[in-house]
C-alpha cells in the first residue's frame, strides 16, 4: 500500500501500486491531462513510471522548466519519426535539447533542402494529431546492438556498443518509430503542438573531422503557439538589429569571405573606431598607463621561448622564407616589449597599456618581477587602477561598458602588475 507525499505536505494512500498518471488522475481530471512526467522521490520520469512503495511525488507539467524541456526532448524524436517515414533510407542518430530548442544529426546522401523542412514540419505536425502513446521498454545491450543493426541503424548500433556491457538500456516507441534513450517523454505525441523546423547544417559523426558529414536540422520548440510565436518574434527583432546587417546599412564596416571573422571598416565606422580608441586611451593616460605598439608578424621561434599559455593560439602564414605567425592578441609581442622597459627596482606597480589592432576589448595580467623578469601570462582576466602606493595596486573585476570602474579593495602583492589592452 504506497503511500505518496505530494509537495504540499499532503498525503494519499493507494491499495495498490500506481502510476505518476494515476496520481495525477486521482488527484483531478485537468491536472491529469496536463501531466508531462513525475519527480519520484527527486529522480524524474515519465508519467507511466509505476510507484511500488511509499515516495514523495512532484507532478511535472509544462508550466515547470523541466516540462519544456521534456516537450523539446520528445519533439527532437517527433522529428526522427518524420524524417524515417518521409525518407526510409535515412540513418537517425543523436537528437538532444539544446537552448531553445533542438536537433537531431541523421546520415543521408542528399541534403536536405529548405523544401524538405517545411515538408518534415507538416508530417511532424500530422503525427502530433495522431497522438501516439509513448511507451518505454528496456533491453540489454547486446539485444540493443543487434535490433538496431538488424534495422540498419549502423550509428545507433554503435553508440550501443560504446556503453558498458552490464548497463540497462532503454528504449522508447511511438507508433513504428523506436529510438534509444534515457527519457523521461511526453504521454503522448499529443502533447506536442508548438515547434518549428529552424535550420538544416552540416555535423561530424561524433564531434570529429575524420568522420563521416551528416546533416543536422535544428528545431524550436514551446510548450504553447503563444510562446513559440513569442521567441519567432524576438528571433526578428535580433535580426533586424545585427551587428553585420547594421554594418552594410550604415555603410560602417562589412565582412567577406576571404577574411573570415574580420572587418572591412568603411569611412563613417572607422570614425567611430577612432574615436572610442582615442577616448580609451585619453582614459588610461590620465591614470598613468604608458603605451607600447608591437609587430603584427613575428617569428615561430617566439613559440618556444615563451610559457605554453601565450602560444596555446597562432595563425600561422605560409609565405617565402622563415616560418611567421600572428601572435594570439599579441601577447607575445608585448612581452619583448615589456623586457626593454626600464622598470624599478622596487616592487612598485608600472602599468604598461598595449594598444593592439583587435576589436576585442578586454584585459590580461602579467606578472613581471622587479628589474623584468617575466614569470608567466596569468589565466585570468583583469586589470589594475592607479597605485595607492608601493606594493599596493586595486584590481580590476570588469570594465562596465554602461558605465564605470568596479574596483575590489587594495591588495598586497610582491610582483608588479602590468596591464595589457586586447
Amino acid at each position: 500500500m504506497p503511500q505518496i507525499t505530494l509537495p504540499d505536505g499532503s498525503h494519499r494512500s493507494f491499495d495498490d501500486p500506481v502510476t505518476v498518471m494515476d496520481v495525477a488522475g486521482d488527484i483531478g481530471p485537468g491536472l491529469a491531462r496536463a501531466t508531462l512526467a513525475g519527480r519520484v522521490d527527486g529522480k524524474l520520469v515519465d508519467a507511466s513510471y509505476t510507484i511500488e512503495n511509499d515516495a514523495e511525488l512532484a507532478i511535472v507539467t509544462d508550466r515547470d522548466e523541466e516540462g519544456l524541456e521534456i516537450v523539446r526532448h520528445s519533439t527532437a524524436h517527433l522529428l526522427a519519426q518524420a524524417v524515417k517515414e518521409l525518407y526510409p533510407e535515412t540513418q537517425v542518430t543523436i537528437g538532444p535539447v539544446i537552448e531553445d530548442g533542438f536537433y537531431y544529426d541523421f546520415a543521408r546522401p542528399e541534403p536536405f533542402t529548405e523544401a524538405d523542412l517545411a515538408k518534415i514540419e507538416k508530417k511532424m505536425a500530422e503525427l502530433a494529431k495522431q497522438d501516439f502513446a509513448v511507451s518505454r521498454k528496456v533491453m540489454s545491450r547486446d539485444e540493443a546492438v543487434t535490433f538496431f543493426r538488424d534495422m540498419g541503424e549502423e550509428y545507433k548500433a554503435e553508440i550501443i556498443e560504446s556503453i558498458p556491457k552490464d548497463e540497462e538500456l532503454s528504449l522508447y516507441q511511438q507508433g513504428d518509430f523506436i529510438d534509444l534513450c534515457r527519457g523521461p517523454h511526453v504521454p503522448s505525441t499529443g502533447k506536442l503542438k508548438a515547434f518549428k523546423l529552424m535550420k538544416v547544417a552540416g555535423a561530424y559523426w561524433r564531434g570529429d573531422s575524420s568522420n563521416e558529414m551528416l546533416q543536422r536540422i535544428y528545431g524550436t520548440a514551446w510548450t504553447d503557439k503563444k510562446a513559440l510565436k513569442a521567441y519567432l518574434h524576438r528571433l526578428e527583432e535580433a535580426e533586424k538589429r545585427d551587428h553585420r546587417r547594421l554594418g552594410r546599412q550604415l555603410n560602417l564596416f562589412h565582412s567577406q569571405e576571404e577574411a573570415p571573422g574580420m572587418v572591412f571598416w568603411h569611412d563613417h565606422g572607422w570614425t567611430i573606431y577612432q574615436q572610442v580608441e582615442q577616448y580609451i586611451r585619453n582614459r588610461l593616460r590620465e591614470n598613468g598607463y604608458q603605451e607600447v605598439k608591437t609587430p603584427e608578424v613575428v617569428d615561430r621561434v617566439l613559440v618556444a621561448v615563451f610559457p605554453q599559455t601565450v602560444t596555446d593560439v597562432l595563425f600561422h602564414l605560409l609565405i617565402d622564407g622563415p616560418a611567421m605567425v600572428v601572435p594570439e592578441h599579441h601577447a607575445r609581442g608585448f612581452l619583448l616589449a615589456v623586457e626593454q622597459v626600464e622598470l624599478p627596482t622596487q616592487a612598485t606597480m608600472v602599468p604598461l597599456f598595449g594598444l593592439f589592432q583587435t576589436m576585442q576589448i578586454g584585459f590580461q595580467g602579467l606578472l613581471v618581477r622587479p628589474g623584468g623578469a617575466v614569470d608567466a601570462l596569468q589565466h585570468f582576466i583583469a586589470g589594475v587602477a592607479p597605485p595607492v602606493g608601493p606594493g599596493h595596486f586595486h584590481e580590476l573585476e570588469r570594465l562596465e561598458l554602461a558605465g564605470g570602474w568596479h574596483v575590489r579593495p587594495a591588495t598586497q602583492v610582491n610582483e608588479i602588475t602590468l596591464l595589457i589592452e586586447r
